[in-house]
Formats: structure tokens, sequence, C-alpha cells
């Protein structure tokens, strides 16, 4: 998945989708220590931007698609990629486009101050999740960018808006608790529909709560009590995979991680697959 830009799959549509970029462009810095590629893909999803401030969740492509999920993991990756290398000159040039991205998403934010009916294919997983009103999933993958951009804001030299974004992360917060976690379960529910909360419970929006620090320590620990005893829906991708890994590694479930590890990936090595399979079902 490392050719002229990261892609996807080695066989079909061989494109840049930036969710599983940011997973391809870790295993490359660990494997080679190479941040060639990701800076190169930093700087071709800013130029998707359009006026509005938006960018593409693939590029390039001949296809425009919006998928405000990847957007925010392209947020994600430009610190990565900090981390990574140390050099401030790429967090600078992009972080104009960061500024325009969030400020794009701030159009829809509801009175409650989430995020709600927000345009584009939202991704997150192959599972039936929610994907309408206001998506528990997405308001903590927004809530994680405006952390995110607060540290990018610090390297560019802009505490003013460092500040801002960390104030507006905690209001997010707290609303986000207010409204979407449900006590008597001990879990996030997957979202709001005209004002109305959604109770389904899924394993991804909880693994980002957890992964977040959006649930304090209390409600985390509970979550992972019941992400451990196969009360809910299983993952349905190595991508999303990877979360549910950064969340155990998060707890020092090292132990609990690699287990996942053998029971998931273990099986496409003892089917003899030569490449990493798109679903942990090979249907």
């Amino acid at each position: 998945c490392m050719e002229d830009a990261f892609i996807d799959s080695p066989w079909r549509e061989r494109a840049q989708w930036w969710g599983d970029a940011r997973v391809s462009s870790r295993s490359a810095y660990y494997a080679f220590n190479d941040t060639k590629l990701l800076a190169q893909g930093l700087r071709q999803i800013a130029s998707s931007q359009d006026k509005r401030g938006s960018v593409l969740g693939l590029y390039p492509s001949g296809e425009e698609i919006v998928a405000p999920d990847f957007a925010l993991l392209w947020v994600f990756s430009i610190l990565d990629y900090f981390g990574f290398t140390d050099d401030p000159e790429l967090v600078r040039d992009l972080y104009p486009a960061v500024e325009g991205l969030l400020d794009w998403f701030s159009h829809y934010e509801n009175a409650d101050g989430m995020l709600e009916d927000v345009p584009g294919a939202l991704l997150i997983d192959r599972a039936e999740l929610e994907r309408k009103g206001e998506v528990t999933s997405l308001n903590c993958l927004y809530y994680q960018a405006l952390r995110v951009a607060s540290a990018l804001a610090d390297i560019a030299g802009k505490e003013d808006a460092a500040s801002d974004f960390v104030e507006k992360a905690n209001r997010l917060k707290v609303c986000i608790n207010k409204f979407l976690y449900v006590p008597r379960r001990g879990l996030y529910a997957e979202g709001r529909s005209d004002g109305q909360l959604v109770e389904k419970f899924s394993r991804q929006t909880n693994t980002f709560a957890a992964l977040f620090d959006i649930a304090d320590q209390y409600q985390k620990a509970g979550i992972f009590r019941i992400l451990s005893n196969g009360s809910l829906p299983e993952v349905a991708t190595p991508y999303f995979g990877s979360f549910y890994l950064e969340a155990l590694y998060s707890v020092d479930a090292h132990d609990r991680a690699l287990q996942y590890i053998r029971r998931k990936w273990g099986e496409m090595v003892k089917s003899g697959s030569m490449t990493l399979w798109e679903n942990f079902s090979s249907d």
C-alpha cells in the first residue's frame, strides 16, 4: 500500500483514503522510518480544500467525496508527522488549512455545541452505526481534533487560537457527557436525532469515548469491562481495530491487545493470505 501515495488496497480502487493512509503512515514510520509519503499525502489533502474549508476524504482522485471523519483524521496525522519528525515547517504550512477545515465544521454546530447533520459520507467502520443527527462517534472525533488543533496552533505560534480550541473542546466534552452518556448502561449512545436519544450502543463509539478521554476514569473502566465481555457487536474491520488496540494500550491492557491481534489478524496468517483483509471476515 506504499506506491506513489498511500493506497487503501493493492488491487481495487488503489485510492488514498485518508483513514487508511493514517494507519499505513504510522506503520511505514515504524517499519521503515519513512515520513516522505506522509508529508506528501498531508499536502495533497490540503490541496483538495474548497473555498468553504472542507477537504476531501480521498485525494488525488477522480471522485470528490467528503468524509468528515477522514477529514478530522487528517488533522490528527499532521500532529503524527510532527511527532515523528520534530519538523515544525509542515505544521506551519498546513495550519491555515486546519483552521479553515475546523471553521467549516463549526457551521454544523447546534445550540448545544455539538455537530449535527454534517454532510458527507461518514465511514467510521463497516457496521450499522448511526449516521444522522448528532452522531456521538463524529463528535468524539471532533473533540479530539480540537485538542490536536490546539497543539498545532502552539507549534505554529498561534497561542490565542490554541487557547480557543482547548476551550471549545472542553465545552464539547461537557455536552457529549451530558446528552449522550447513558449512566444506567455505562455506555455512550450512538447519538440524538430530533432531540431524542438514539439508544443504540456500539463498540466503535465507546472505543472513541474511552480513547480520547471523553469518559472519566470510572466511566472508562466500565466501558472496558463491557468491551471485554462480548455484549456489543464486534468491530468489522482491521482499520477500526487499530483504534480499539490503541484504546487497549492506552490503559496498559497489553495482554488483551495481544490476544485481540492473535484472534483477529492471526486468522489471516493461518489462511495463508499474502495481504491483510479489508474486513475481519474473508467474505
